[in-house]
């Protein structure tokens, strides 16, 4: 685990690196109360309760093993600010200079330069 110059954080932040996995976290960087995660650019920005996963359960035979997991790198670049309560998943690359809008669930690649909005259907169902 590699933790650059002017790390800050809140509290209830968690920092998790399993087995042989490798974690940097580079200069500048600050994780706001509640945050879970897995590496992260220079002048990089998290709100609370962001969720970072490089990994899920691996399933076999319909059922999920406890302790195994499929595991995938998750990349953030320089300059990304992270909205609150977004959930970021294995394998997802946020390229430099992104804005991630609170609440939202990134899977994949996110270009540089980008403002990632993940819409949501609103639906009001009568009882």
């Amino acid at each position: 685990m590699k933790i650059g110059k002017g790390f800050r954080t809140r509290r209830h932040v968690e920092i998790n690196v399993r087995g042989h996995a490798q974690l940097s976290i580079e200069e500048n960087v600050f994780l706001n109360s509640g945050c879970i995660l897995t590496a992260i650019g220079n002048h990089t920005i998290f709100g609370p309760n962001v969720l970072v996963y490089d990994h899920d359960h691996q399933i076999e035979n319909e059922k999920v093993l406890e302790n195994t997991f499929v595991t995938e790198a998750v990349c953030i670049g320089n300059n990304v600010w992270i909205g609150a309560g977004t959930v970021i998943l294995r394998g997802s690359v946020i390229e430099d200079n992104c804005i991630i809008a609170a609440g939202s669930i990134v899977k994949g690649h996110i270009p540089a330069g980008s403002i990632y909005v993940q819409k949501r259907e609103k639906t009001v169902l009568s009882l």
